[in-house]
């Protein structure tokens, strides 16, 4: 669900800074919860 409001904003404001920083939380946060 995340990752689809995610593509929603960046597609209806395309990549701004803020959502490329959302965009890397959510890799991050992605990439910590798959080590557990």
């Amino acid at each position: 669900e995340l990752d689809n409001n995610i593509q929603s904003l960046k597609s209806r404001y395309g990549e701004s800074e803020e959502i490329l920083s959302l965009l890397n939380l959510y890799h991050n946060l992605l990439r910590e919860w798959s080590e557990i």
